[in-house]
């Protein structure tokens, strides 16, 4: 903890927000997290995304979740 609070203080790029647990927040209102995008030489075997929030990790396998997700962003 004491690296995140040096990082913060000496970076002016770098916010903190610490959310209590007792606040219930729902994970749709959560800045967003992680994203990983798997791909597989197979053809058999499509792409899938993985995304983490801060209360949940997500698993995407449908082509047009895939899609959604990939929009805006460079590989």
């Amino acid at each position: 903890m004491h690296h995140v609070i040096k990082i913060a203080e000496t970076q002016p790029q770098v916010t903190v927000r610490v959310f209590p647990l007792v606040t219930g927040m729902v994970s749709s209102l959560v800045p967003g997290g992680l994203f990983f995008l798997y791909t597989f030489p197979g053809p058999a075997d499509p792409m899938m995304a993985l995304t983490e929030t801060v209360s949940a990790d997500h698993v995407h396998i449908e082509a047009d979740q895939v899609a959604r997700l990939c929009e805006g962003t460079s590989t």
